[in-house]
C-alpha cells in the first residue's frame, strides 16, 4: 500500500445521481423511435425525464420522440434520448421543452409531492 490511502468505492445504491426528484406518473405515451412507434406508459417523469415500460427494447443512446398529456392538461411533445434500460422499462432524458410544457410539468410534480404528503400523513 504505497500512499496509505482506503478508497471506499459506493455502490449506486448509495447515492441517488439524479439531478431532479421523480413523481409517479401513469399515463400511456407515444414514441417514436425514427424507426417504428409503439405506445408504451410512464411509470415516472422528473424534470428532467420519464421512465417509460415498453414493449420493444431500445439501443442506448437513440433519440425519440413522446408524446403524452399530463394529469393536469398538460400536452408534451418533446424529444429525448434513451439513457437507461433495464428489460422493459426505459429511462428517457429530455432533450428540448417549451417553458410552457417546464411550467406545466414543474407544477405536476409539485402537486403530486403535496397529494403524496398529505396521503402519508392522513389520520
Amino acid at each position: 500500500m504505497a500512499s496509505g490511502v482506503i478508497r471506499v468505492r459506493r455502490d449506486a445504491s448509495d447515492t441517488d445521481r439524479r439531478a431532479h426528484e421523480r413523481v409517479r406518473l401513469r399515463v400511456p405515451v407515444l414514441l417514436d423511435s425514427r424507426h417504428s412507434w409503439q405506445k408504451c406508459h410512464a411509470t415516472n417523469v422528473s424534470l428532467g425525464g420519464l421512465a417509460l415500460r415498453t414493449a420493444e427494447n431500445l439501443e442506448l443512446g437513440a433519440d425519440v420522440e413522446l408524446y403524452f398529456e399530463l394529469p393536469n392538461g398538460v400536452m408534451i411533445e418533446a424529444q429525448a434520448r434513451a439513457v437507461r434500460a433495464q428489460g422493459p422499462l426505459l429511462g428517457v432524458r429530455f432533450d428540448s421543452l417549451t417553458p410552457e410544457q417546464c411550467h406545466g410539468l414543474r407544477a405536476f410534480i409539485t402537486l403530486s409531492r403535496q397529494e403524496d404528503v398529505a396521503i402519508r400523513f392522513a389520520p
